[in-house]
């Protein structure tokens, strides 16, 4: 017999093969593990305009980003969204267009709402973003107090839930008694430098 006759004929052990191969799975399987703990989480932006002007592809290229903003949205908007972060982190820029409407006294029922409805969301993680200072002539004074009353309420609440991270701007977008004119183009809306601003902030909350 040849010697490569004698090696088609040497004995197989199976219980080595089947070992062999169980290991081979349990390494496969906490690599795949470690691979999907490392990879980005999926981000779904949800608001008013800000969130929709945001270029989120752009500013966040090494992400999957769903823009879900909408100009003029409301409250009662956000309120109809339930579930449209599951799965993913949720981030929210939401108030501005409500606070013509509000007062000192609706303030704290509005807050209640506001952080009900993001909850509703159901992200993974939820990050709310402080209502930022207005700047237009006439009103900045009367809405920027109602506004800086409103985010230490929502603040407050956001503290309380464990998937929730408040990140607040106001100060950093504010100059004098409004939004800085570096930040906005209009007085309420952010510049290339206010995406700048809040992208970075987010950046190191995530």
């Amino acid at each position: 017999m040849t010697k490569a006759t004698q090696a088609l004929h040497l004995p197989i052990s199976w219980s080595s093969i089947g070992w062999t191969a169980i290991l081979v799975a349990v390494v496969w399987m906490f690599a795949s593990c470690d691979k999907d703990e490392d990879a980005d989480p999926i981000l779904t932006f949800v608001g008013d305009s800000e969130v929709e002007l945001w270029d989120t592809k752009f500013f966040f290229p090494s992400y999957n980003t769903t823009n879900k903003g909408k100009s003029g949205a409301v409250l009662a908007d956000i309120e109809k969204l339930e579930n449209i972060a599951q799965g993913t982190y949720a981030i929210v820029i939401l108030g501005t267009n409500d606070i013509p409407h509000l007062s000192s006294e609706t303030i704290a029922d509005y807050a209640e709402r506001y952080v009900m409805a993001l909850e509703r969301l159901n992200g993974i993680r939820t990050f709310v973003f402080s209502i930022f200072p207005r700047g237009f002539e006439g009103e900045k004074s009367e809405a920027n107090r109602l506004i800086r009353q409103l985010n230490t309420v929502v603040e407050q609440k956001c503290l309380s839930r464990s998937s929730f991270t408040y990140i607040d701007v106001y100060a950093a977008l504010e100059k004098g008694d409004g939004i800085n004119p570096e930040y906005s183009f209009d007085g309420l809306h952010l510049s290339k430098q206010g995406y700048e601003l809040i992208t970075g902030e987010l950046k190191k909350k995530i």
